[in-house]
């Protein structure tokens, strides 16, 4: 089973991540993926496209890109599903626990085609604020559905957004550079801090 993004439980010591349509258990150790059943009181899992966790909650946050895009919360102590938002609508995201928000990144579309957003939420998924991206960010971010080249990551007060030149529908303009912006959520500043092939 391949397993596409991890999301860690520090205090149940779990791992969680994507794979295919699903969401699974990880066990580093044995190297073994368990797929976990949501149930049928939320939308079938379509398209899952990033995984984060809560921890002040102690809950899995999920996107997904199937069905409009949904952000499903499971509580592993439970073992409750939900649906927090319809409609996220980001490609990747993460939980930053210092916030106590969740942070991602997006498309609009303008009329001339995708215009990249970077979106703050409230932990339940409410929409704070969307900011554009303008430069440095090029505009060929790589779009979904499911995981695609987007990765953000909390890291000490601010967020780090890695672009990588992999998605089902990459607007790439096939130079197969990847590139990590540093984005402050308070500032909203933006610095390119590096770019390779």
């Amino acid at each position: 089973m391949r397993v596409k993004r991890l999301a860690h439980d520090p205090v149940g010591e779990k791992y969680y991540g994507i794979s295919d349509h699903s969401v699974v258990e990880v066990d580093l150790e044995n190297q073994t993926a368990a797929e976990l059943d949501p149930g049928l009181d939320v939308p079938r899992i379509s398209w899952p496209s990033d995984v984060s966790f809560d921890t002040k909650r102690q809950r899995l946050l999920l996107t997904s890109s199937g069905g409009g895009g949904y952000l499903y919360s499971y509580v592993p102590a439970t073992g409750e599903w939900s649906v927090l938002v319809e409609k996220l609508g980001t490609d990747a995201f993460t939980y930053h626990p210092d916030h106590d928000a969740l942070y991602g990144v997006g498309f609009e579309h303008d009329g001339e085609g995708n215009r990249p957003v970077f979106r703050e939420f409230n932990a339940d998924g409410a929409l704070i604020r969307s900011v554009p991206l303008g430069e440095p960010v090029v505009r060929g971010l790589p779009t979904g559905p499911g995981v695609c080249g987007l990765q953000v990551v909390a890291a000490g007060d601010k967020v780090v957004v890695l672009s990588s030149p992999f998605g089902v529908r990459s607007e790439f303009d096939g130079s197969g550079k990847s590139y990590i912006y540093l984005i402050d959520p308070k500032s909203d500043e933006i610095w390119l801090t590096w770019k390779g092939e």
